[in-house]
């Protein structure tokens, strides 16, 4: 009896015990595949360089080493890459021949190419040997844009006779920079943290049509490209677009909700060039586009006929020019030539027209051996314009006549 009563005793405690057991399993498996998951991703892995952000890659690289420099304080050496990725400079490797007396520190200085005057961050390295080391830049984690060139400038706490070989290649093997050892190239590698943010810098603001006319109606549509700072499109709508033009207005933005916003554009009706704008989040958007409003079809009524002269003499020779400048129907100058421009005058002679493709028209209009007052009228695709010119006929200087007298003598 005691023993079943001690059997159903611990039967009672195990079923009691089972659950607990169990998620305490749960939890032990639960925080391995945390750990785990946080060895892959800071890269304490073996053959991979370590630093601080996980999100880390390899952007620039030259491997290739078959001599060394001497490098110290007294003889800094440099080399400068264009990083592929936009983002923060997590750390930079560098192969180390070897290192000679009492260097102190390895330094690296990072400098954006165009502003060699302060560097945008510096880290070091307490103590090195031979091989490849790293510098860790996670504390100051300078942002690098792409495509842009910086310099990674090499030196120790300490001068000369103490230093390190760095190791560069016997030719320019690394097509995106350059070092102080002319025509060859320093072995590095650098980590970049990649930025994946929407980048008003590399956004793009677009225009459906180059030109309008400027007719108050004519239309088209702007398109504002999101991207992130390595020029990817933003797939995804949501943010805060205003589109702004300099000429003519500009509808209510659209969110297409597939990372591009768009607007309309209407025209005004002045000619000019408008200058189209954006900004998501307030921030101005780095891009812009232009359209240019251009003038419409020439206006018999805004048209002009315009002469040199108001008044000529009448003597067969004497000319002037008459032009005919062309205008839309909102007295804009039109600016290009092409048009079937006619003109005749009432009095006197009217050479052939040129066009002068800048939307003027000129003839020579030769006076005649009469006077009058002649009207001169112009046509444009064989429709009148509305203003005409006048030029004055008038008679020329009188000519002088001498007469001489003979007297005869007195007898």
């Amino acid at each position: 009896m005691r023993g079943l009563l001690k059997f159903r005793a611990l039967s009672f405690v195990h079923a009691e015990a089972k659950p607990r057991m169990e998620e305490m399993m749960k939890a032990l498996n639960l925080w391995i595949a945390i750990v785990l998951s946080i060895v892959i991703v800071l890269g304490w892995l073996p053959g991979r360089s370590v630093y601080a952000a996980g999100s880390a890659v390899l952007d620039q690289e030259n491997a290739s080493g078959t001599g060394n420099v001497f490098v110290n304080a007294d003889y800094p050496r440099f080399q400068t890459f264009t990083p592929a990725f936009a983002g923060n400079l997590s750390g930079i490797d560098l192969n180390i021949f070897d290192s000679f007396g009492t260097t102190g520190a390895l330094k690296v200085s990072i400098y954006q190419e165009s502003n060699l005057s302060t560097p945008l961050a510096t880290a070091q390295l307490a103590t090195f040997g031979a091989g490849w080391v790293s510098i860790d830049f996670s504390g100051t984690s300078p942002y690098l844009k792409k495509n842009t060139v910086y310099r990674m400038v090499a030196s120790t706490e300490s001068g000369s006779p103490a230093g390190f070989g760095w190791y560069l290649s016997s030719a320019d093997t690394y097509p995106r920079g350059s070092s102080s050892a002319a025509g060859r190239d320093f072995a590095f590698k650098t980590y970049t943290i990649p930025d994946y943010s929407l980048s008003p810098a590399e956004s793009r603001v677009s225009s459906a049509q180059s030109s309008l006319v400027a007719d108050g109606v004519s239309q088209t549509t702007v398109t504002v490209q999101m991207k992130d700072a390595q020029g990817t499109d933003w797939a995804t709508g949501g943010s805060s677009v205003v589109i702004t033009s300099t000429l003519g207005t500009v509808s209510a933005v659209t969110d297409n909700n597939n990372g591009t916003y768009t607007a309309t554009l209407t025209a005004p009706t002045t000619t000019g060039t408008a200058t189209i704008g954006a900004s998501v989040g307030g921030s101005p958007i780095t891009s812009t586009a232009s359209v240019q409003f251009v003038a419409g079809a020439p206006s018999t009524a805004h048209s002009t006929v315009q002469s040199g002269n108001a008044t000529l003499t009448a003597n067969g020779t004497s000319q002037t020019t008459v032009t005919v400048r062309l205008k839309d129907a909102y007295g804009n100058a039109i600016t290009t030539g092409g048009a079937t421009v006619a003109i005749a005058s009432t009095l006197g002679t009217v050479s052939a027209v040129t066009d002068n493709n800048n939307g003027t028209y000129t003839a020579t209009l030769t006076a005649p051996t009469t006077t009058g007052t002649a009207t001169i009228s112009a046509t444009v695709g064989g429709s009148a314009i509305t203003g005409t010119a006048s030029v004055q006929f008038v008679p020329g200087a009188r000519r002088r006549r001498t007469v001489r007298y003979r007297l005869a003598p007195r007898r």
